[in-house]
């Protein structure tokens, strides 16, 4: 029993748990075109908005994260937003399953949607985005994979060219292979763990199949009505959480496949093909869901992807509905290496598209297939493009305790077709902390010009020109990871004219830059942030424990009392030929290690995303001097250098990361003399 009290005070909570956004400054998003016409993201009071994300996608019952209790491997609960919010990430792309929501057809499981609500709640009261994502990989149970409901999907029909699953691979057995799994709507008949897992099933996630392929195209074709049912399902949802302004969009449908390479093989060859997939198939669909979506919700922003062999951008003409809807729509797309080569070349293809097509832009998967979402590569290529990009995946989001002789779900979601790591220690890796935690503009005052980070040293700038109609109260807003700068960071900020005022405490992840006096429109303001100078503690996850700025412009520089108790001299001469010339313009530098302190183990190595590559140069015993040379490439790109010792019992120890080791001439000899070790 309730009493009037008791009934006002629920009312009240769920006011404050929907106005959570709210309560926080989230701002409703909408597009908006800069100079150059490029859409990017803007907020309520017009800054411009990046995101830095990651993806909570469960791929079986119950299809959604738990939010009641924190764990390792499948919560999106309290502690994952405390964590989301330390790393400065504020998007979560959340699977939205439409079997989840539609099991039977025609039969919406609303329950389904309340769960969903409860996290975008949830993900809004610690100042993050939802982005909606209808997940699938390989379509569906039946073919292995996981996506659309099983009453959706168009069976095999016999004949040379469309044999069951996974022909022309392999096959299954009849008697064997298949179990009736009770947990799906209607408890279909589907292949078993062990057989998914012991047979031939072709490339990818099987999409190539004769089956899955054609079943792809029955949703493409609205095969008996299931392209007007996935419209339906998007509508319900559009009308329920669309207004929201903490829901940044709807994804339609995640990497979908081009549909029936045996009838129609030239589907399979991307642009410049005019007949290609995204064109013939793909687009029509889009163009059927999005008109449901705009009756129930004509202002959501679309996110709509091309197939996955879109390397050279999407085949597309318009944006989903057509021109109108292109200032309410994003192109998505991935950045995965392999197969992709370059997210430099990923990103610019695709903004290339985008600025075609009038729409966004944004990457909202990308990780290296470890499982550690190690994303420097694809973040700096987004940060080249000033694009958004949400990584793959916050934890596995599963449980495989099953029988794998039988099931292919787990207690709780499926560990298939790609799933992220299980946390130890009850938080996310530290180098995936040091990875996501990257300096970035969160809100821009202005158009953004350039946005750059160096992930080995934190070092960042940001240009961006003042634009008309912001109000002169609003700050441009800049994250940055306080393990990063652990003696607090040097900032800098100037404008070509007029003046600018910059808000940060030491400890605090926040950095704001105000107008101030004489500012005017088109003034170009330019933000650098560095580490404090002088020796300083490593960020967590760096092959090392000390940050060290040696000066490369002064001839000698000498770090006494360096952290671990050492003094190291560093001096700088050209380099020579044998003939006893100074040589320049070459492709390397040299370097020479000396070990004036002791005969224990020193070297200079080389690390590589926090992982090491290679001995430069070591000293040991009566080896009191060596020398090696380090690539010009190396620094370019980034690679990490080390002065590394002997300590504890004679352990080898990666000590002094030597920072600004880009700032290294070629043509140039750089010698490390040790002269007290401790």
């Amino acid at each position: 029993m309730c009493t009037c009290t008791c009934l006002l005070l629920a009312f009240l909570l769920a006011c404050l748990s929907f106005d959570g956004a709210m309560a926080l400054g989230l701002s409703s998003i909408a597009l908006q075109s800069r100079p150059g016409g490029h859409a990017v993201f803007v907020d309520a009071v017009g800054r411009e908005r990046i995101f830095h994300g990651t993806n909570a996608v469960v791929k079986g019952p119950p299809y959604y994260p738990d939010i009641e209790s924190f764990s390792p491997d499948i919560s999106m609960a309290s502690p994952d937003f405390e964590w989301m919010q330390k790393l400065g990430l504020n998007l979560l792309r959340l699977g939205v399953m439409w079997p989840g929501y539609e099991p039977v057809r025609g039969q919406y499981n609303e329950t389904y949607l309340d769960e969903i609500e409860k996290i975008v709640d949830l993900a809004a009261s610690y100042g993050v985005h939802t982005l909606l994502d209808m997940h699938q990989d390989g379509l569906s149970e039946h073919f292995c994979g996981e996506g659309i409901p099983s009453w959706a999907v168009k069976r095999a029909q016999g004949g040379v060219l469309s044999q069951p699953f996974p022909a022309p691979f392999d096959h299954f057995d009849n008697a064997t292979d298949y179990y009736t799994e009770p947990r799906l709507g209607g408890a279909p008949l589907i292949p078993t763990g062990k057989a998914c897992a012991t047979h031939n099933l072709g490339p990818g996630w099987h999409e190539p199949d004769q089956e899955s392929s054609q079943a792809y195209q029955a949703l493409w074709d609205n095969w008996e009505g299931v392209g007007d049912a996935w419209a339906a399902m998007w509508a319900r949802v559009a009308k329920r959480f669309g207004s929201r302004p903490d829901v940044l969009g709807l994804e339609l449908i995640n990497e979908p496949f081009n549909g029936d390479l045996y009838h129609d093989p030239l589907i399979m060859v991307p642009p410049p093909n005019p007949h290609n997939a995204d064109k013939i198939n793909i687009q029509p669909a889009y163009d059927r869901v999005a008109a449901s979506v705009r009756v129930a919700d004509p202002n959501v922003i679309i996110f709509f992807g091309g197939v996955t062999a879109d390397d050279l951008g999407p085949g597309f003409t318009a944006a989903p509905g057509g021109e109108q809807y292109a200032n309410r729509s994003v192109l998505a797309y991935h950045f995965y290496k392999p197969p992709q080569v370059s997210a430099a070349v990923q990103v610019g293809e695709f903004s290339k598209a985008a600025l075609r097509l009038g729409t966004g832009a944004m990457m909202t998967e990308t990780s290296d297939g470890d499982g550690l979402m190690d994303i420097r590569e694809a973040a700096d290529g987004a940060d080249g493009g000033l694009q958004s990009w949400a990584g793959w995946e916050w934890k596995s989001f599963c449980r495989a305790d099953h029988d794998p002789e039988k099931s292919q779900l787990g207690s709780w979601g499926a560990c298939k077709t790609g799933y992220g790591p299980v946390w130890q220690d009850q938080a996310p890796d530290v180098v995936f902390q040091s990875d996501n935690a990257r300096t970035y503009a969160t809100a821009v005052a202005g158009d953004i010009v350039k946005m750059s980070f160096d992930a080995s040293y934190g070092d960042f700038e940001l240009q961006y020109d003042i634009k008309e109609g912001i109000d002169a109260q609003e700050a441009t807003e800049i994250f940055a990871w306080p393990q990063r700068y652990p003696g607090g960071a040097k900032i800098e900020a100037k404008a070509t004219t007029g003046t600018v005022r910059v808000e940060y405490e030491v400890g605090n992840s926040t950095v704001r830059v105000f107008p101030g006096e004489g500012l005017t429109p088109r003034a170009r303001v330019t933000v650098s942030i560095k580490a404090a100078d002088g020796p300083a503690p490593a960020p967590p996850g760096s092959p090392c424990e000390y940050v060290i700025p040696f000066n490369f412009s002064a001839t000698t520089d000498a770090q006494t009392q360096m952290p671990d108790g050492d003094t190291i001299v560093l001096t700088v001469a050209p380099r020579n030929d044998t003939s006893g010339n100074a040589t320049s313009g070459n492709s390397t530098v040299q370097i020479v290690l000396e070990n004036d302190a002791d005969t224990w183990w020193k070297a200079v190595t080389q690390h590589r995303h926090n992982k090491f590559v290679r001995e430069i140069a070591s000293t040991q015993d009566s080896r009191k001097v060596a020398s090696g040379v380090i690539q010009m490439e190396d620094l370019a790109n980034g690679d990490q250098f080390v002065l590394s010792k002997a300590k504890f019992a004679g352990a080898h120890t990666n000590v002094y990361c030597i920072k600004h080791a880009r700032d290294m001439n070629p043509g140039m000899v750089y010698t490390f003399t040790w002269k007290v070790c401790s």
